[in-house]
């Protein structure tokens, strides 16, 4: 019998180790930690007598969601930690800030056992704003706890499994253009998003804006990776698309080019460690760089109005071709933040230097636990159940690909989202934290979808 936790995974190769890290902190004699793909850890929730699960994949398309799986959550006495994984980055004006942060959460759908963790104060207020009865907190991005003496650090100098170096990384981040629009026949993305935005005239102009800058963007990004090459035959290059885009586009595009390697292999933290500079527009992987005290060209050749420009002020600010030449020529780290422009501080709380996200996180799970029962752990139940899944996947795969394209090819994006666990990367991450830690930790891999961390 044992205290339930659930941290769910969404996009594996951004959230694992951090999730790792905080399941090693959190288990006990008595509480154990679930780790796994989010679809499947809500298909096991009924299996226990409540618990804590420290997430946002209760509503699945955010606010456009029903409360479906929030009330099956609630029907089994859980308490839920909502926390949005990439809540911190928002393109445009403030308007637009507070329209996405109204589209990821309404807060009055959650209640009073529940709490808000926010990645900074601006998001804090807003939620305050709506006088909800969950509490918020500022909690800080887990997976930005990157300094030098860091657990999330340490894991990563001991397991990095990138074995190039000295290369120069350029991070795109451009799903617009480079996903949905060459598929627009299968997605329909503006009417769906018209169809649920009802008179929310706000919304849709920025989607069509946030469209139009994304494919000035990749343009861009395109000429200038050709352009860099060209300048720098003997250095060498590294494309890691954003998750959400088709690496397929950039394949073709550089398919004659010698000194590129462009891949969605591992993690940015493992890529951003090994590199010699990092290039990027309003990309998270910015801020990742700069906690790890990498050089950082933040490349903004356009000003504009709907995408994201709060990175702006980290880094080296470079608006052409040349200026990124020039600074690859001599990269340094710039601590200073530009913040003239932006409220990159209020937004992210990771910049106070005395912030440990992670632990903070940790604290508010166990206080979440002090009310919560015991469960029976019945890992055969678990696996029979996934074994089920995985055959109605499988019965679905012909049908999806004659006749209903788009759902496959959102099936295929989750795939590469989560192709699943890797058992001895996860067996070797654990024996890491052990080596370094007083307090010993098991694991029970049960499948690609999951795995159960326990002490």
């Amino acid at each position: 019998m044992k205290k339930v936790v659930f941290l769910p995974v969404e996009t594996e190769v951004r959230e694992l180790d951090a999730k790792i890290i905080m399941a090693s902190k959190i288990v006990d004699e008595q509480t154990i930690c679930f780790v796994g793909q989010h679809n499947f850890l809500n298909s096991i929730a009924p299996m226990f007598n409540g618990g804590v699960y420290m997430g946002k994949n209760i509503f699945l398309e955010n606010m456009n969601s029903n409360n479906d799986i929030y009330r099956m959550y609630k029907e089994n006495e859980f308490s839920i930690l909502w926390n949005h994984e990439e809540g911190a980055i928002y393109g445009g004006s403030k308007d637009q800030w507070n329209n996405e942060l109204k589209e990821l959460l309404d807060p009055s759908r959650l209640s009073q056992d529940d709490m808000i963790l926010c990645w900074g104060t601006y998001q804090k207020d807003y939620y305050d704003s709506k006088s909800p009865i969950a509490e918020s907190k500022v909690v800080g991005g887990y997976r930005l706890d990157l300094g030098e003496s860091s657990d999330l650090r340490a894991l990563l100098n001991e397991t990095n499994r990138v074995t190039d170096s000295n290369y120069i990384l350029i991070d795109t981040n451009c799903a617009w253009g480079n996903h949905f629009i060459p598929h627009q026949e299968e997605y329909k993305i503006f009417q769906e998003k018209a169809a649920t935005s009802g008179s929310d005239h706000l919304t849709k102009h920025n989607l069509v804006g946030l469209l139009s800058e994304d494919l000035i963007k990749i343009g861009y990004f395109c000429n200038l990776i050709s352009y860099l090459m060209e300048a720098n035959p003997s250095k060498k290059f590294v494309l890691r698309p954003h998750p959400t885009e088709s690496i397929e586009f950039y394949e073709n595009v550089f398919h004659e080019f010698k000194n590129i390697k462009i891949t969605k292999d591992f993690s940015a933290i493992e890529w951003i460690s090994n590199c010699s500079l990092l290039i990027q527009s309003g990309c998270t992987t910015a801020l990742e760089a700069y906690f790890m005290n990498k050089p950082i060209a933040s490349f903004h050749p356009f000003d504009s109005k709907y995408s994201v420009d709060i990175t702006k002020g980290i880094g080296k600010l470079c608006k052409s071709f040349e200026e990124v030449n020039k600074f690859i020529e001599n990269p340094y780290f710039i601590h200073e933040i530009d913040t003239k422009n932006s409220d990159i501080k209020k937004l992210i709380g990771n910049f106070d230097e005395n912030s440990n996200s992670i632990e903070a996180i940790v604290n508010e799970i166990k206080n979440s636990l002090l009310s919560k029962k015991l469960s029976n752990i019945d890992f055969k139940k678990i696996k029979s159940l996934e074994n089920k899944i995985n055959l109605k996947n499988k019965i679905k795969i012909v049908p999806r690909k004659l006749f209903f394209k788009a759902k496959q090819r959102a099936y295929e994006m989750a795939v590469d989202h989560f192709p699943g666990f890797n058992e001895k990367d996860v067996n070797l991450k654990i024996n890491t934290i052990n080596s370094s830690s007083n307090k010993k930790i098991n694991i029970d891999y049960l499948s690609k979808n999951l795995i159960v961390i326990s002490s």
